[in-house]
């Protein structure tokens, strides 16, 4: 072997053992500073979730369902507007004021706090240090009804403010994707929007569906 060989392989060598410690450091998940974040989102999203805090509260949900064509135009199958009535953090009641056409499943307000579970979490690369920060998501396998995905938080105060879950293995539905915009309503965290997507297996064909709501009129009562 020569020299110059010799020396290209040390080379190589080199790089090969660069790369892998650098793996090892990003495999472990031991960035603190995304620790520092998960941990205090977590905590917020406990605590300003108005179901966990047990508060009473109403709003108006108004609710289009839709059916997306093969070209990709939604057309709009139904609609709903209903008031909902919160009690020590369970459904107590509800008002409907435009009732749907058709038996509709309807939207679920719950949301998660994905930070209590065993997620493998990373920064998105394009923060720019603005006023929002974005967390990726992510597991090791795909269990039913458990999702991976992305959330935005405030980067000052951790509180939520977009979530979005892809829901990667379930049973019924080919995929499902659930999307959720937030807002801060007297200290607790409401959703403001959600969206979800559907497709479903039928005999011949996948079927998709689409269900937009937007939720107002939030009131607390103390």
């Amino acid at each position: 072997m020569s020299t110059r060989i010799g020396k290209r392989w040390t080379k190589i060598i080199a790089i090969i053992i660069a790369a892998s410690c650098l793996t090892g450091i990003s495999a472990d998940n031991s960035d603190p500073i995304l620790e520092y974040y998960t941990a205090r989102a977590k905590e917020v999203c406990r605590s300003r979730n108005p179901l966990n805090a047990g508060v009473n509260y109403s709003f108006i949900a108004k609710t289009y369902f839709y059916i997306i064509e093969n070209d990709g135009f939604l057309r709009r199958t139904d609609s709903s507007s209903v008031k909902y009535f919160y009690s020590f953090g369970v459904l107590d009641s509800t008002v409907i004021i435009i009732p749907t056409e058709k038996n509709q499943e309807q939207p679920d307000f719950t949301y998660l706090n994905i930070f209590n579970d065993d997620y493998i979490f990373n920064f998105f690369p394009n923060d720019t240090g603005g006023e929002d920060i974005s967390i990726g998501f992510d597991l090791e396998s795909y269990p039913e009804n458990q999702p991976v995905g992305f959330v935005v938080i405030n980067r000052e105060f951790f509180y939520l403010k977009i979530l979005h879950l892809y829901y990667m293995n379930e049973r019924r539905d080919k995929r499902v994707s659930k999307s959720y915009r937030f807002v801060e309503h007297e200290g607790f965290v409401f959703p403001d929007s959600i969206w979800e997507i559907k497709a479903k297996r039928g005999i011949l064909s996948v079927d998709y569906y689409r269900t937009e709501t937007g939720i107002s009129d939030i009131k607390i009562y103390r």
